[in-house]
Formats: C-alpha cells, sequence, structure tokens
C-alpha cells in the first residue's frame, strides 16, 4: 500500500513519510496483537499479568521499532517487482 501511495519515489524524505505513516497505522496495532498473543498463547500467562506487561514494555516497543532498519527497508526494498 505504501508503494503505490508513494509511487516512484525513493528520497529520504520520501523515506522518512513512509516510515512515518507506517509507525502510526499498522505498527501499533501488530505490536500490540504481538504482545498479546506472545503472552496468553506461547508463555501461557493470564490476561492480568498480560495486561500489566503491555503497560510496562508496549511503549519501549514502539520507540524500538523506530529504528534505523526500516528506513533501510524502505529505501533498499522494491515491492513491486
Amino acid at each position: 500500500m505504501l508503494e503505490k501511495m508513494f509511487k516512484g519515489k525513493k528520497d529520504t524524505a520520501t523515506v522518512a513519510k513512509k516510515v512515518a505513516v507506517e509507525q502510526l497505522t499498522a505498527s501499533p496495532w501488530n505490536n500490540l496483537v504481538f504482545m498479546i498473543y506472545y503472552g496468553m498463547v506461547i508463555d501461557g500467562r493470564p490476561w492480568m499479568q498480560v495486561k500489566t506487561k503491555l503497560k510496562k514494555e508496549y511503549p519501549a516497543m514502539q520507540f524500538t521499532s523506530w529504528t534505523g532498519l526500516l528506513f533501510s527497508h524502505y529505501n533498499q526494498c522494491d515491492l513491486l517487482h
């Protein structure tokens, strides 16, 4: 979807815009679902423990997802082969 929104643009400003759009839309939901699934299904923790862990670790997880890896991903990968 982002490739269609920013078709043919690969400059640094466009890469920053792609990262911002992803981080403000899809990424929070992906991280939230992952943490809930991992806590309840993989670790087998009760909801209250998962909820406590979410409150404690979710902001840090969101912050970490803003790494340079995302910038390099959008700058080097063309999803429209």
